[in-house]
């Protein structure tokens, strides 16, 4: 096995158990053990569990952005913020794991004065900027404070019904409906009126 796949499958396994267990809940050697290499090999790529968890952080943030990218480029000419919106939810649909195990591990609660990630050169969510190219490509004379708000509101939102919809029965619980998805999909597009027509009125 070559230094990079080592590497690789050590995010891998770790990524799995830090979202399963959160931070404290996970030790080197169950790393280890799970990757098929040995502590020395941890050590090596990352130094210690705390550097670990963070690379595990950045590669989740920058999978999302390059998937997002990724349907972003595909619309070709046709930026339509309804239809980009639309496959970015789609894809979170149909890689709900991934979307749950990120979201788990990014909100672990953890107590270690060590472990320091900097969030401070990520503007805006994962992805936010191409919703927020998709925007303005529509609205060019749009105020950028307004298009800022826009993108948080839209991707919170999609987040919001992406993570609902990876269990449907707790979707059940909260909303007595038989198709949940056909909803979530309808407020997400009333949302967007709301969105276009706000930023239709508003102009530098």
């Amino acid at each position: 096995m070559t230094d990079q796949s080592t590497r690789d499958k050590i995010l891998k396994i770790s990524h799995k158990l830090f979202s399963e267990k959160g931070f404290t809940g996970v030790s080197v050697r169950e790393i280890a053990k799970l990757s098929q290499c040995n502590i020395a090999a941890i050590n090596y790529h990352f130094q210690n569990k705390e550097n670990l968890y963070v690379e595990t952080v950045k590669q989740s943030i920058a999978r999302t952005e390059s998937e997002i990218k990724t349907i972003y480029e595909n619309l070709g000419d046709n930026k339509n913020i309804d239809l980009f919106t639309n496959e970015v939810l789609e894809h979170f649909k149909e890689h709900n794991e991934d979307l749950r195990t990120g979201f788990k591990m990014l909100l672990t609660q953890y107590n270690s004065d060590s472990l320091q990630f900097d969030f401070s050169k990520y503007r805006g969510p994962p992805g936010g900027e191409y919703f927020d190219l998709c925007l303005k490509h529509h609205f060019p004379h749009a105020k950028n404070e307004d298009v800022e708000w826009a993108v948080r509101t839209l991707f919170t939102q999609v987040i919001h019904k992406s993570l609902l919809l990876c269990n449907k029965g707790l979707c059940s619980n909260i909303l007595e409906h038989d198709d949940i998805e056909t909803v979530f999909y309808n407020d997400i597009k009333r949302l967007l009126q709301l969105i276009k027509r706000e930023l239709s009125q508003k102009t530098d």
